[in-house]
């Protein structure tokens, strides 16, 4: 009978959870779907002619360097604008690699670049791309669906933070194309992501404390090594082929070498040291609350073991980040017979270099977790906050 009443609770217990979940996962379904076609709608209406593949015509063949293309007829339908409901041709070409040319397939959606004649009427129409706007805004709408079911209120603050997040970052490139210096707006920006960050998912305690402490005293020791290294060798062999573009720019906008990497290191750094420091700092609360007797030497060695265990995922997790961006480089260099070193050497020490720089901030952010929390746990003058 006592087990049949046990179960029965957790069923009841599963059911309640299950039921607030649905309730979330419907509230959020009438917020977003609406919102979600609201920003298709706009997206389409904003300066750009659409068009729709009704029908593919193909002939193939063989170019002097024997490699294969296809030439296709395209029936295209435009969706919008001036001329919306029309039909009109245009020819494609595009060869076996894709490297600078698309296929394109009946039912495609298309973005276009229309030209008139003197009357005002259709003379030519050219694709400019795919159009992907709407596909990245169903993606969108799943994760939230997903974030929203599987963490329920925690996953609608995660929500809120990720908007939160954006407007800061968006707001940090608008101060620094306005000519504001790189560094502050970098450490502002930090600053906001982990104030907002932590506390709105986690609340006001001590867990949240700790790890925005242990955060801001990780990503300092990581900058400042940064830093002096970049004083002792000076920036004569760091080089960003993307800054050849920033041509043309305001007198007031001034761009470095330094600056850029800065920032980068600054951003992938700051994910990864919180997201260590919330769970190491989750861990040894949870410890905490089910034995408030622990020794302070027990309490600490069981923060270092969780450290331990996350510290290869998440050196491997940043590394990966980094490196991934440049597969297809490697793969081209390797296919001109150019040595792993010499890539590492010449093309990709950039990235090695970021994840290396975000590597010693999560390990640093080990033990200055791990002291920051047993201070506020252990100390009688911290006690008084909320665990």
């Amino acid at each position: 009978m006592k087990s049949k009443k046990i179960v029965h609770t957790l069923v009841n217990k599963l059911k309640s959870k299950f039921d607030k979940k649905l309730v979330i996962l419907l509230i959020s379904l009438v917020i977003f779907l609406p919102t979600i076609n609201i920003l298709i709608s706009l997206n389409t209406s904003k300066n750009q002619t659409l068009g729709k593949i009704l029908a593919v015509k193909e002939i193939t063949g063989k170019d002097q360097t024997n490699e294969s293309f296809v030439n296709q007829t395209l029936k295209i339908k435009i969706l919008n604008g001036e001329f919306k409901n029309e039909n009109f041709y245009i020819k494609n070409k595009f060869y076996s690699s894709q490297a600078f040319n698309i296929d394109y397939d009946k039912n495609d959606e298309v973005i276009l670049n229309i030209t008139k004649d003197k009357k005002g009427t259709l003379k030519n129409a050219v694709i400019k791309n795919y159009r992907r706007d709407k596909y990245i805004f169903y993606v969108l709408y799943l994760f939230i669906l997903v974030l929203i079911l599987i963490g329920g209120f925690k996953g609608l603050r995660s929500l809120l933070i990720l908007a939160v997040n954006i407007g800061i970052f968006i707001l940090t490139v608008k101060l620094l194309l306005l000519g504001f210096n790189t560094l502050l707006i970098s450490i502002f920006m930090c600053i906001l992501f982990v104030v907002f960050s932590v506390p709105i998912v986690g609340g006001i305690n001590k867990k949240t404390i700790s790890a925005i402490c242990s955060t801001f005293c990780s990503i300092f020791f990581t900058m400042s090594i940064i830093l002096i290294v970049f004083k002792i060798t000076g920036t004569k062999e760091i080089s960003y082929q993307e800054m050849d573009y920033f041509t043309g720019l305001p007198s007031t906008v001034q761009f470095s070498i330094i600056d850029i990497f800065f920032i980068q290191v600054l951003i992938g750094t700051l994910g990864a040291v919180i997201d260590n420091a919330v769970s190491i700092a989750s861990s040894m609360t949870e410890i905490y609350e089910n034995n408030k007797q622990i020794k302070t030497i027990d309490l600490i060695k069981s923060g270092f073991e969780v450290g331990r265990d996350m510290l290869g995922t998440m050196t491997t997790t940043v590394l990966m980040a980094y490196i991934s961006g440049s597969i297809p480089l490697i793969l081209i260099l390797l296919l001109n017979r150019i040595s792993i070193l010499g890539i590492i050497s010449i093309e990709i020490y950039l990235e090695i270099t970021r994840a290396i720089a975000g590597s010693i901030g999560i390990v640093v952010s080990i033990p200055i977790t791990i002291g920051v929390l047993t201070l506020f746990i252990k100390k009688p003058s911290f006690r008084s906050i909320k665990t």
